[in-house]
């Protein structure tokens, strides 16, 4: 039996010598020492990679959260009742109107003169509602929001009675305004800030400054590392905006070189981290002075007719005390990935890049009328989840209703969206991953098949010698 089996090995190796052409070097079995197997090193070096393409590939697929906190506040005098010096019949409620833009641009394309590293716009002025009062009786439709409004600045001036007819269901709507916003007080960071830019302030304008503003951008932290150091919090003042605050202000010069609007402006910034639970939170903190007044905006004006008559540089709305800021939203950019929402994407950012769920939050306790805007610059597709947008553009959205608003003050507003221009990246990171690791897979496979047939080879080697002899 035994002599049979090595006749017949004899004969299929016989057959496969004349059936095989010289120039094919297969064979069933790996040869010895063709191709060599790697070495330790080499193999460990093929396993991290795979190991690190592999952690790569499921954070590229994985939907960031973000979380960005603005907050927003006057810090004096902030609403409270007027009687018009002309019509003892009419009123004014007086209270602040914020405009807030949030612009982060998601989008795959640069253009030569647009860093697009992202804005953050802030403009908070006075603002006032007319109201028409009969005997000292104020009878008003006015909805049940700004009527909550409307009582609370009434406690300052007890001589006017406030008459509303409602029903049943507006009497909750309400009462659930009114004590919703009177639980708001000035929170820890106005009382702070206002102490801090009054003792900052110098002396030659502290007399002056009428104006006082806090604003404050906060975002978690989505980079790799663990957390992130801050290495200076401590506030930087920046200069009095006496001759930049206007364009064009040295039109308004005398022939002494005196300022004829005297107007001023001055601000501290300050950037902190602080830790929200698990979270850990970058901020932008900021502080502005200025001796703004709707007078001054008109001189300016009258100023600007003098050099240019059929300009009109400021808009009647625009005539109030405020500000206008635009700030840059934080950035630390490194040109490779992100490591805060506001930021731009970048090819090595470790979450999906064409996707991303936000929540933001608004924290006010001085501005009563509030629109906000997020603006991701590229074509994006919104999905809400608590709070439908006033406005719905091809790249943003806007709220503008103060029911909306103070929902969002309240709860806090959370959205799916998803970016299209950046799909194409998102595919193009993805596919590069899955094709380095599936060469590298397709090479450690080799190298373990080799390895387990030469490893067979050894161990078979004794027992064929056994059956030739």
């Amino acid at each position: 039996m035994m002599e049979f089996i090595k006749k017949a090995i004899s004969w299929l190796v016989l057959f496969k010598k004349k059936i095989t052409p010289f120039w094919l070097q297969w064979s069933f079995f790996p040869k010895v020492g063709q191709p060599p197997l790697q070495s330790f090193v080499e193999i460990a070096f093929y396993l991290f990679i795979v190991y690190y393409c592999t952690n790569l590939f499921l954070d590229f697929n994985r939907i960031p959260e973000n979380v960005i906190n603005l907050e927003f506040d006057r810090l004096n005098d902030y609403r409270y009742l007027s009687r018009s010096s002309q019509n003892d019949s009419t009123v004014y409620l007086h209270y602040q109107a914020a405009k807030i833009g949030i612009s982060i641009p998601m989008v795959a394309m640069k253009s030569d003169d647009t860093k697009y590293l992202g804005t953050n716009r802030w403009s908070i002025s006075d603002d006032s509602m007319r109201l028409v009062v009969s005997k000292n009786r104020l009878k008003t439709n006015i909805n049940n929001y700004w009527l909550a409004l409307l009582t609370m600045a009434v406690k300052a001036d007890s001589t006017i009675e406030i008459i509303n007819e409602f029903g049943q269901t507006v009497i909750y709507e309400y009462a659930d305004y009114g004590a919703w916003l009177g639980r708001l007080k000035p929170s820890k960071g106005v009382e702070a800030g206002y102490g801090q830019i009054r003792r900052m302030l110098p002396d030659s304008l502290s007399k002056a400054m009428k104006n006082h503003y806090r604003i404050k951008l906060s975002t978690n932290y989505i980079g790799s590392n663990k957390s992130v150091n801050v290495r200076d919090s401590s506030w930087h003042a920046e200069p009095d905006t006496d001759r930049d605050a206007y364009p064009y202000h040295e039109w308004f010069l005398d022939d002494n070189g005196k300022d004829r609007l005297n107007f001023h402006q001055f601000e501290i910034y300050r950037t902190s981290s602080e830790q929200l639970g698990s979270t850990q939170f970058v901020c932008l903190e900021g502080m502005i002075s200025n001796n703004r007044s709707s007078l001054m905006d008109a001189r300016f004006n009258e100023l600007c007719k003098v050099k240019y008559p059929n300009m009109l540089i400021i808009n009647r709305g625009d005539r109030r005390n405020g500000i206008n800021i635009s700030l840059n939203n934080l950035s630390w950019k490194k040109e490779i990935s992100r490591i805060f929402p506001t930021e731009p994407p970048g090819w090595l950012d470790r979450y999906d890049i064409s996707q991303g769920r936000y929540h933001i939050n608004l924290n006010t306790s001085t501005i009563d009328s509030t629109s906000l805007t997020i603006d991701f610059v590229g074509s994006t597709d919104f999905y809400m989840n608590n709070i439908e947008p006033d406005i719905i553009g091809g790249s943003y959205i806007k709220f503008t209703d103060p029911k909306k608003i103070l929902q969002i003050r309240r709860e806090g507003l959370t959205f799916y969206a998803k970016f299209k221009e950046l799909e194409n990246r998102q595919s193009i990171r993805c596919f590069a991953v899955t094709t380095l690791i599936s060469g590298l897979v397709i090479i450690l496979l080799t190298f373990f098949i080799i390895g387990v047939c030469r490893s067979l080879q050894v161990i078979l080697k004794p027992l064929l010698d056994y059956f030739k002899n």
